[in-house]
């Protein structure tokens, strides 16, 4: 009588995995998570390094525009003062 359920048990039940094997898949998962965090970081800051000397060599290249009484500029003669004296 108690042969047709060892034989036909696999197909109505499971048998649970032990908690060891529960903790290596969990252990698995969070070193995949911890790698992945580690890449991520790694191409952050590659992409902040290009960044930085993309920034870096764009202001190098930047001429200087002249304008007209800019800082640079040196006055030849001051504007007289109004008499008002009148």
């Amino acid at each position: 009588m108690d042969r047709w359920l060892a034989e036909m048990g696999p197909m109505f039940f499971s048998l649970c995995e032990a908690g060891a094997s529960r903790k290596k898949h969990a252990d698995l998962h969070q070193a995949k998570m911890e790698s992945e965090f580690q890449l991520a970081q790694e191409e952050e800051a590659a992409r902040a390094a290009a960044e930085r000397l993309r920034a870096q060599s764009r202001s190098a290249s930047r001429s200087q525009i002249a304008t007209p009484g800019g800082a640079n500029s040196i006055p030849r003669f001051k504007t007289p003062h109004r008499c008002t004296n009148l």
